[in-house]
């Protein structure tokens, strides 16, 4: 659940019908005095091909492992600018 800080999780998944897992976490940090920003930094790591490690269609970015990081800032409510970056 999102908190005023900003929010982590992790998820853990394993795929019976080719005996692999897959370990993902994440952390989202808001930004201090200013709403709608934050910085996003997520990472996965897979024992094999399975269906969790798939990040795009049809597994098209799937890998063994991965990190992205990501920042949002909110110039106002309607307008929003992104930048990211992912290594897998």
């Amino acid at each position: 659940q999102q908190q005023a800080w900003g929010a982590a999780w992790g998820q853990v998944g394993y795929d019976e019908s080719v005996e692999e897992a897959t370990i993902k976490a994440g952390l989202h940090l808001n930004v201090p005095n200013a709403p709608g920003s934050a910085f996003r930094l997520v990472g996965w790591y897979a024992t094999g091909p399975n269906r969790y490690n798939t990040a795009g269609i049809n597994g098209f970015f799937s890998g063994e492992w991965s990190v992205y990081a990501g920042y949002q800032h909110a110039f106002n409510p309607q307008l929003k600018a992104f930048l990211g970056a992912q290594y897998y």
